[in-house]
């Protein structure tokens, strides 16, 4: 049996304390009441218990002597050993009141029965233990002295098996005794006291070299234990440099931890900030969703524009440019129509710039409509608002061709060029204005990417795109038509149509349409709404028209406007 550790849970002066023995020899030292013979005192006790002495003897007993000085009701201990390569932990609770003995076999995780506690411990008992294992405190002996009581331990421990008797004591009692036997010749005759004597010197002698033997071994032993005490200098150094590391190591490890629990918060910190602007961003999309807005998509179609982004800005000024030289060259051939006529410029121009300062106003109801939707909404109608330009100066600019070539002609009674200029400035007005229109289309995520990387502003502008700028050629059919009757003289018409099919038709589209429907696609359809309106009715105008001068000029020729 090898013990391989001690816990004295609460025992004399130890509380909790544990202490671990190496294969081997070990020593305990330490100085004057550090605890050694507690120590001893403890195993033996764990071993075999401890009794509560009765009378007066139990004032100075074991028992009294190691209770706990604190908390003496918990009297207590463990101990491991290792029997036969298996781990058993004895547990021991010396309270009188609440003694206990429990063997554990660790490896089986079982407790021991009384047999099977008799075959561990394989006969030994206390006495037997006492006599032969144990050794008690031999005081503050050194060096010399140390040895001697060590050989006549030895000496007595080979011979008798006991240490109870010294050797020594022993032979000086039987010399005491032979003289006594000599002088008193209470033994027989003389020969039978020499026999005697032979044959207790002869034992003496045996004894002797049983004795020098056991010193033998003991020098051995020490010479053992020098060599052992070398080791263990050495370990101990050893651990003084693994301590030392240890504590590098552990200085480490507190910076580490100290480092993760920093960026452990700061994940937290993340997280709920993440969490926030994921239930803002979900609301945010169920709001807009219920307005027919699919932001997610939307912002993936963006995302992917950006990533994916080409020359198409150079692509469309191109466009631009042919369309416009297109426009322009047309009618730069004929040279001679570039006549312009004086007359009339104050009936024709008010009108007009009425008819232009009146978009201003209709805007404003539109938009007030527009902000009801919020800050998203409100910067994604400017963001497409933007494209409309560059598709309305196409119309527009037929629209101006249309006046200035139209006026020419009329002027000159030309009415059949006039009519011819009007269908070559309303088609190619339309599809010129369509064509860079569908460029914005076919390419809007990216277009869109340019002012904006918001999905939810990028959603409100795609969507006028598609409902506003996507018929922006609409636009040519009341402006080249207003031109045209302008470009004859008819400025007033126009301007009040266009004041009904802006302003009026509008409002009422607010009020009706837009307030059954309140979404934001629906307010867009109005734009197409009023075009369409419009410019149906300007050209119904300028059929009219068109029908009053052929009628009284059925050649075709007029005389030059008064």
């Amino acid at each position: 049996m090898i013990i391989k550790d001690i816990r004295l849970i609460n025992f004399g002066k130890f509380h909790d304390t544990e202490i671990h023995f190496e294969r081997g020899l070990n020593i305990v030292y330490g100085e004057n009441e550090a605890g050694k013979t507690t120590i001893h005192t403890f195993i033996r006790g764990m071993l075999f218990g401890i009794d509560k002495q009765r009378g007066k003897a139990s004032g100075k007993d074991t028992y009294t002597k190691y209770e706990p000085w604190i908390n003496p009701e918990v009297y207590r201990g463990m101990m491991r050993v290792e029997n036969d390569g298996k781990d058993y932990r004895f547990e021991r609770n010396f309270n009188k009141n609440e003694k206990s003995f429990r063997v554990i076999d660790e490896d089986l995780g079982r407790e021991l029965d009384d047999n099977e506690i008799k075959q561990l411990f394989r006969g030994l008992d206390e006495s037997c233990y006492y006599n032969t294992i144990s050794i008690s405190q031999i005081g503050s002996a050194t060096d010399k002295e140390l040895e001697n009581i060590l050989k006549n331990y030895a000496a007595n421990l080979g011979s008798t098996k006991s240490m109870e008797i010294d050797m020594k004591q022993a032979l000086t009692s039987l010399d005491a005794e032979r003289k006594e036997i000599i002088s008193e010749n209470k033994v027989g005759s003389k020969e039978s006291v020499i026999r005697d004597m032979e044959e207790t010197a002869e034992e003496i002698e045996m004894s002797k070299r049983e004795q020098d033997t056991i010193i033998s071994e003991i020098d051995l032993d020490r010479s053992k234990e020098a060599e052992l005490l070398a080791k263990k200098q050495d370990l101990a150094g050893k651990d003084a440099v693994r301590l030392e590391e240890m504590t590098k190591y552990s200085a480490r490890k507190e910076n580490l931890y100290n480092e993760i629990m920093q960026l452990n918060h700061e994940i937290d910190k993340a997280s709920r900030t993440l969490t926030e602007i994921t239930a803002q961003k979900g609301e945010m999309e169920k709001q807009l969703e219920s307005k027919g807005i699919p932001t997610r998509e939307v912002m993936e179609r963006v995302s992917n524009a950006l990533n994916k982004a080409t020359n198409i800005p150079i692509v469309f000024a191109l466009i631009t440019v042919v369309c416009l030289g297109c426009s322009i060259g047309m009618f730069m051939a004929n040279p001679e129509l570039l006549d312009f006529s004086s007359k009339g410029i104050l009936k024709i121009g008010i009108p007009a710039g009425v008819q232009g300062a009146i978009f201003s106003i209709s805007n404003v109801f539109i938009q007030s409509g527009i902000n009801s939707f919020g800050e998203d909404a409100i910067a994604g109608s400017s963001l497409a608002l933007n494209f409309e330009y560059f598709t309305y100066d196409i119309s527009n600019a037929f629209a101006q061709a249309a006046v200035t070539f139209i006026s020419q002609n009329f002027g000159a009674g030309n009415i059949k060029r006039c009519k011819k200029i009007f269908w070559q400035c309303m088609a190619f007005g339309i599809c010129f204005t369509e064509v860079l229109a569908v460029v914005f289309m076919i390419w809007d995520d990216f277009f869109v990417s340019i002012y904006t990387t918001s999905s939810a502003i990028a959603a409100f502008g795609l969507i006028r795109m598609h409902h506003v700028c996507a018929l922006e050629g609409l636009t040519a059919t009341y402006e080249v038509e207003s031109a045209a009757l302008r470009g004859m003289g008819k400025s007033l018409g126009p301007a009040i149509i266009t004041i009904l099919g802006t302003v009026v038709f509008r409002m009422i589209w607010l009020v009706t349409v837009f307030r059954l429907v309140p979404t934001y696609t629906m307010l867009m359809n109005v734009y197409v709404a009023s075009w369409i309106f419009t410019g149906g009715a300007i050209f119904i105008l300028l059929a009219i028209h068109m029908k009053k001068i052929m009628l009284i000029h059925g050649s075709g020729k007029i005389s030059p406007m008064k």
